[in-house]
C-alpha cells in the first residue's frame, strides 16, 4: 500500500501538463539530521519545502525520530525512511551490526515509515551489500513491501545494479545515482532493472 501511494504519487508529479501553477517536484533523498534540527525547526524546515514546491519529501535522519517530526510538521508531503544507522559513525559499520535488523523491525512495526534507508554499501570502505545483515534488512523491506532507498556512492551505477540484480523482489530507490553520470548511464541504469 506505502509503496503503491508513492508510485501514484511521483506518477502525478511528473505527469507534464500546462498550468499557471509552479511545476511541484519531489525530492526522494532528504535528510533531517540532529544537526540541521539545532539550527531549523519542524515547521520552518516544511515552510522551505513548501516556499520551493516540493510536493513530496522522501526524508531520513539521525537520530531515527526527526523524519517523523518533519512529516508531524508536513503532513502527508512528507515520507519518512527508517535507515539503520541511529548514532552519527554507524553508517560506516551497520552492515557487520547483528543488531541492525531487530532495530529495523521498528520501521513497519510502527507504522510511521514508508520505506527502509538510505543505506550505504559503500565499496572501498567495508561496508558490504553481499552481508547477511544487508540480506536481513533486504527481506524485512520486501516482507513488509517497503521501498529501500540505496545510496550510489561515486555514481558507481554497476555497484547498484548488482544490488538490484540479487534483490529482485526488493523495489529500490537511488540516492545520488546522478552525481556524475551522464545521461545515457542514468537512463540505462534506471530502465535495466523493473525494481528501481
Amino acid at each position: 500500500m506505502t509503496t503503491l501511494f508513492l508510485a501514484a504519487l511521483l506518477s502525478a508529479l511528473f505527469v507534464p501538463f500546462v498550468s499557471a501553477q509552479p511545476l511541484l517536484c519531489a525530492d526522494a533523498h532528504l535528510h533531517y539530521n540532529w544537526n540541521q534540527a539545532e539550527v531549523t525547526s519542524p515547521d520552518e524546515a516544511c515552510s522551505n519545502l513548501y516556499a520551493n514546491d516540493v510536493a513530496l519529501a522522501v526524508v531520513s535522519s539521525t537520530p531515527l525520530e526527526l523524519p517523523v517530526s518533519l512529516r508531524e510538521a508536513g503532513g502527508d508531503q512528507v515520507l519518512p525512511f527508517f535507515r539503520p544507522y541511529a548514532r552519527p559513525g554507524d553508517w560506516l559499520t551497520w552492515t557487520r551490526d547483528e543488531s541492525v535488523p531487530d532495530i529495523m523491525r521498528e520501521a513497519p512495526e510502527s507504522g510511521r515509515y514508508f520505506g527502509i534507508g538510505e543505506l550505504n554499501p559503500i565499496p572501498g570502505f567495508g561496508q558490504r551489500w553481499d552481508t547477511p545483515i544487508f540480506r536481513k534488512v533486504n527481506d524485512l523491506a520486501k516482507r513488509h513491501r517497503m521501498p529501500v532507498r540505496i545510496h550510489t556512492e561515486s555514481s558507481a551505477p554497476d555497484f547498484f545494479m548488482d544490488i538490484c540484480r540479487r534483490h529482485p523482489e526488493a523495489r529500490f530507490l537511488s540516492a545520488d545515482g546522478g552525481g556524475i553520470l551522464q545521461p545515457d548511464v542514468g537512463a540505462r541504469t534506471m530502465s535495466a532493472r523493473r525494481n528501481v
